[in-house]
């Protein structure tokens, strides 16, 4: 098989399975660049260098009163902040990539095999 005609393959393949491209692009972005996933959703939440007035994330800690250090909520601010809780958040969006990976994997071994 020529180098154009494996390129044409690949291209018909992503175009008829673009939920499955999609996963798996979101998946390998997470494992490599876990921060680049994490950091817009948890400004759209409303964690940042601050909490955003009116925000979940406002609510939230209004709900909880007063926050535990490093608990849950201290954690995701200190992620959204480039602090401590880099790591951990990080962790679980590369978990998170990893399964969503697994599962399409899986569901096109299942349709193929």
């Amino acid at each position: 098989m020529a180098v154009p005609e494996a390129f044409s393959r690949v291209g018909e393949a992503v175009v008829a399975n673009l939920g499955k491209t999609g996963t798996i692009v979101f998946g390998g972005l997470s494992l490599l660049a876990p921060m680049l996933v994490a950091t817009p959703v948890l400004w759209v939440l409303g964690f940042g260098n601050v909490v955003r007035g009116g925000s979940f994330a406002a609510r939230a800690m209004a709900r909880a009163g007063n926050v535990v250090a490093r608990g849950l909520y201290a954690t995701v601010q200190s992620a959204a902040a480039a602090g401590y809780g880099v790591a951990r958040v990080a962790g679980i969006v590369r978990i998170i990539g990893a399964i969503a990976i697994f599962l399409v994997l899986l569901k096109i071994y299942q349709d193929y095999y």
